[in-house]
């Protein structure tokens, strides 16, 4: 993720000036971003276009959801367990038939709720961050910077 980030990072038309931004930089940006830390050597609003900060937020999305998951994770594992009735029926719907392959179902119907609940708890951020934007910066940047700042704080990361 990193390395294919700061590749699209360093293209021109992910700087507002559209010039190829230092690969150093870019890679930095992209480390930065996967890593949640929020560190750059450019600034986000003013150095990257449209295109430069989507794949931030991308990048930022990646890596909070991997730290977001990883948490969980270990959290239910630690907690609670599926039944196995609930196991062997969703088993029964993904056609998985050896009770090993239960296992996975469980893991996969943990993830796809992490995944449901982070991307809601995003997108109530980011409507309410909508309501204070919209009138400073418009329908479309307000948009825009809305879903950009509820990702990056969601996923605790530092770019603004």
């Amino acid at each position: 993720m990193i390395i294919i980030g700061s590749i699209l990072l360093s293209l021109p038309f992910a700087d507002k000036a559209e010039q190829a931004t230092n690969y150093s930089d870019a890679l930095f940006t992209a480390t930065s971003a996967v890593c949640v830390t929020g560190l750059s050597t450019v600034t986000t609003a003013t150095h990257w276009s449209f295109f430069g900060q989507l794949i931030i937020m991308i990048l930022v999305e990646t890596g909070g959801l991997g730290f977001m998951t990883f948490a969980v994770m270990l959290s239910n594992f630690a907690h609670q367990r599926m039944t196995l009735g609930a196991r062997m029926l969703t088993g029964e719907a993904l056609n998985l038939n050896h009770p090993s392959q239960l296992r996975i179902v469980q893991l996969i119907i943990r993830l796809s709720l992490i995944i449901r609940l982070s991307l809601i708890i995003q997108l109530i951020g980011a409507i309410l961050l909508f309501i204070v934007l919209k009138p400073r910066l418009g329908i479309g940047k307000g948009i825009w910077y809305s879903i950009f700042h509820s990702v990056t704080a969601y996923c605790n990361a530092g770019f603004d």
